[in-house]
Order: C-alpha cells, then sequence, then structure tokens
C-alpha cells in the first residue's frame, strides 16, 4: 500500500494538487456516469460561486440534506470551500426531528435537493438540474482557504441512547482523520457501502480523492447490489459496517462469487462474529480488517487481516496515536484482561459537545473521553469491546451484557441479525428474548440448545423472528427503541 498524500493541515490544497497532477484521471462512478478529476473540480468551484452568489459566506452554518450521488460530494466540497459549516440533515429525518437539530446547532441556512424543506423556519437554497448548467472555468485562487483550525462541519453523535449530541470538526482533524484508517488510501476503486448522511462517510471518501483514487457511489444497499456493483466497477476496497456484513455474509454463502479486483474488506466501527468475518475471507478476500473509533475522536483502533485471525473479536490493536485505559468505578486502571470502563484520549481532541448540557459533556473529564463502552484490553495490547454501559439489562435480578449474548447467537447458521431485551411473561415474571433475522424460520429445538451449551443460565428463554431491527443510519443498535418497536409491529 501506498502512504496517504493527505496533509495534516487541510484537504483542500491536496485536493487541488490531486486534478492538477491528474485532470483526465476517473475521480467518481456513479450509474452510467464517469466524472473525471478536472470535472469534479469545475463542478464544486462552480457550486462555490453558485452558493456565494446567493449568500453563503465564511463562518455560516449550513444544513445540507442531499441524496446519495456524486452531487453531496460536489456541495459538501463547495461549501467547504467557502469556509462554511455543514450539518448533515438526513432526508430520513422527520420535519420535527429537523427543526430540532436545526434550533439547537444555531443553522443560518439549508442547501437541499428535496422540495419542502421550509418547515424548519429557515431561508433554503433549492438545488437544481439548471446549476449544473453554470460549470466553467473558476480558478480555486477565487476562494481564499479556509484556515486550518477553522470548523469545517458538526458531526452528530448516533444518538442511539439519547438525542445526537454535536462535535465540531476541523479542516486539521478531518485531514488527519484520512491519515488514520487502517488501510492508507490508495489510487484504487473503493466502494462505500453506506449512506453520506452517516457522520464518518464522507472522510474516506475526500481521503480516496486525495489519493487519486476512484469512488464508487453505490444508490441501493442490499447484498445482492453490493456485489453487482463491485463486479461492474472492478472495485479494490470495500468499505461497510459489520451489519451489512453480516447480510453480505448470508448471501455470498451459497453462491460461487468471484470478484478478483477486490483486494480488502475495511469494516467500520466494530467486529463482526468470526463466521461472517471467516465468509467473507473465504468468498471475497483474505484481507478483511476493522477500524474501530468513536464520532467525537475518530480511529482509536486498527486490527489486520492476520490480527482478526488470532483474535477475532478484537477491534485491534490500540492505535499509536491514542491512548486507551480500562477503570474501574472509582476511576484506578485495571490490569489487562479485566472488564470495565473505556475511556480514550488523543492529542488536540475536543473538550466538549457543541451547546449541550453539562450532563452531556460530562463524558470529556480529566482530559479523557468515556465513550459508554465496556471492554479489557489483553496483554498484547488489543482492544476487546464487551457492550454498552447503559444496555446492562436486568433479568430476574441478575445483570446481563446483551453484546455478549448476541455475539454468541450470531454464530448460529441463518443469523443475519439479533438482539436480545428483556420482556415480562404472562406471570410477571422477567425473562430474556432474542429478536434474530434470517431469511426463515429456525427451530427453537436447534437454536436454544446451541445457545444454552454455549451460554448456560444466559441463554434467551424465547426466541422470535423478525423482518429487521431498529438501527441508525450507522447501523448502530437502538436497543432502547427495540422493545417497542417489536410492540409496534405487532410482534
Amino acid at each position: 500500500m501506498t502512504q496517504c498524500r493527505v496533509i495534516a493541515m487541510s484537504f483542500l490544497p491536496t485536493l487541488h494538487a490531486t486534478v492538477a497532477r491528474q485532470p483526465d484521471a476517473t475521480a467518481i462512478f456513479y450509474r452510467n456516469e464517469r466524472i473525471s478529476y478536472a470535472d469534479l473540480q469545475a463542478r464544486w468551484l462552480s457550486a462555490a460561486d453558485y452558493l456565494r452568489a446567493k449568500g453563503v459566506r465564511e463562518g455560516m452554518r449550513v444544513g445540507i440534506t442531499l441524496t446519495q450521488s456524486p452531487d453531496y460530494c460536489v456541495f459538501a466540497l463547495a461549501l467547504a470551500q467557502l469556509g462554511a459549516v455543514t450539518l448533515n440533515l438526513s432526508p430520513a429525518l422527520a420535519a420535527a426531528e429537523r427543526r430540532d437539530l436545526c434550533e439547537r446547532f444555531a443553522v443560518d441556512l439549508l442547501v437541499s435537493c428535496w422540495p419542502g424543506l421550509e418547515d424548519a423556519g429557515l431561508p433554503c437554497i433549492a438545488l437544481t438540474e439548471q446549476i449544473h448548467s453554470r460549470v466553467g472555468a473558476i480558478s480555486p485562487t477565487a476562494f481564499p482557504p479556509p484556515a486550518a483550525q477553522a470548523p469545517f462541519r458538526i458531526l452528530l453523535t448516533s444518538g442511539t441512547t439519547d438525542a445526537p449530541a454535536g462535535v465540531v470538526q476541523t479542516y486539521e482533524a478531518a485531514s488527519l482523520r484520512m491519515t488514520r484508517m487502517s488501510a492508507p488510501f490508495e489510487a484504487d476503486t473503493c466502494l462505500l457501502a453506506s449512506d453520506l448522511n452517516i457522520a464518518s462517510s464522507l472522510i474516506p471518501v475526500l481521503g480516496t480523492l486525495c489519493a487519486g483514487g476512484r469512488v464508487v457511489f453505490a444508490t441501493e444497499y442490499s447484498a445482492e447490489d453490493v456485489v453487482n456493483v463491485m463486479e461492474r466497477f472492478a472495485v479494490t476496497r470495500l468499505m461497510m459496517v459489520p451489519v451489512q456484513a453480516a447480510g453480505l455474509a448470508h448471501y455470498l454463502a451459497g453462491r460461487q462469487q468471484t470478484l478478483p479486483a477486490l483486494k480488502h474488506v475495511c469494516l467500520v466501527g466494530a467486529t463482526p462474529a468470526p463466521p461472517v468475518t471467516d465468509l467473507l475471507r473465504a468468498k471475497l478476500t483474505p484481507n478483511v480488517h476493522v477500524v474501530y473509533g468513536v464520532t467525537e475522536i475518530g480511529v482509536i483502533a486498527l486490527a489486520t487481516a492476520a490480527e482478526l485471525v488470532g483474535k477475532p473479536a478484537c477491534v485491534g490493536r490500540v492505535a499509536p496515536w491514542a491512548r486507551i485505559e480500562v477503570v474501574d468505578g472509582a476511576g484506578a486502571p485495571l490490569p489487562p484482561n479485566e472488564v470495565g470502563t473505556v475511556r480514550v484520549a488523543v492529542d488536540g481532541m475536543i473538550a466538549d459537545y457543541v451547546g449541550e448540557p453539562q450532563a452531556r459533556t460530562s463524558r470529556f473529564e480529566g482530559g479523557w473521553f468515556y465513550p459508554g463502552d465496556l471492554g479489557w484490553i489483553d496483554a498484547a495490547g488489543y482492544l476487546f469491546i464487551d457492550g454498552r454501559q447503559d444496555d446492562v439489562l436486568n433479568v430476574g435480578g441478575n445483570k446481563v451484557r446483551p453484546e455478549a449474548v448476541e455475539s454468541v447467537l450470531r454464530g448460529f447458521p441463518g443469523v443475519t441479525d439479533v438482539a436480545v431485551f428483556v420482556d415480562r411473561t404472562v406471570r410477571g415474571d422477567s425473562q430474556l428474548v432474542a429478536a434474530y433475522v434470517s431469511p426463515e424460520i429456525i427451530d427453537v429445538k436447534d437454536i436454544g440448545p446451541y445457545a444454552l451449551e454455549r451460554l448456560g443460565w444466559l441463554a434467551p428463554q424465547c426466541y422470535m423472528r423478525v423482518d429487521e431491527l431498529p438501527r441508525t443510519e450507522s447501523g448502530k443498535l437502538q436497543r432502547r427503541k427495540l422493545h417497542g418497536s417489536l410492540i409496534k409491529h405487532g410482534v
């Protein structure tokens, strides 16, 4: 792998230099469209000129609601060129949620290709096809570059346990995150099989472009669509979240699929069940690796393909730029292999959230950030995540960490996704229930003994098949919505 060319100060000069070096090379594949680097630059500079004429200025907070297409990249870069601070407002948000986010983060105006967003009570710049006809020869020097420490965007946390919090990311911080991914960005063809509205998704896209690679924009996320896109565009690097990986593994299980161009599969956010990783290695490439991080700080642990073979449950070795400790309830560091609260520190990390109450900012204490994870570090410096502190379930007075149960159930053949929660029997006793996703109903006579043998008294007492589990756009389980969501749908 080549070393990433992204500099630590700001990615925009690097990207302009890449365009100058290879103007005719392909930057983006989208459906039947091929966009060269020169064309991409012309589009984002023309869009910047258009937005400037509409009143967008440096430091202005702009909410963006864009589709999964090259336009997302074009207008994100255009706003960056102007020094505006962007906030992703997913098209999936309800009107009330969008208004709340705009108010909480003091958004000045909206930029959107979706009609009817005036419900936020803010000025809205509607993007139309006519904008692309404005593409012309505009020099990058027409726009003064933003300072490295200037705010680039406001990132939203996943909101799995509460309303999403906001984190200000500077241009320098964004550039550092590009250099800290597990596989240095090459001049390869990268398929990002997740929504660009997710906080972490734009970083690998910009990093790939800065290195002179090609980005494939996916429009559908089913396993079949992902495989078809990889085959059509000779994708060499696939990036996806573990829940997508489980679905892809199940799809590949009964097929003789060959993708000779594919070199790397990068799983972002967590480590899937070992059977999933094994199947991806067997069917796609032996180079399956994991990038683990948090929205507030970025990547903090990396697991190479070889490390996942030897330690399949780890999320990787602690990154050289991060300090991670596992501590007890009093904040004292624990010895290797003991489960406790994970805390992390990185030089230059933020000190708090944007506009949040003290209860939320208490995750930052004494120079450490507490992401809310339980885990342990082994003697070799590998990090293992054992679930969330606030996810511990009470089953008849016994404390159960759901992730410990779910990781076992994911290994059962046919289970592509699973979550456990506590429900009441007709007698009022609490019981542990497993809701699983599978193409077919699994006989409890099969999965029950499987779980009992491996979990003992932790094994669920009840199993139910569902079409899907409530997850965020980044694939994180919304555990607090799990019980209500299943009841709502009549399960």
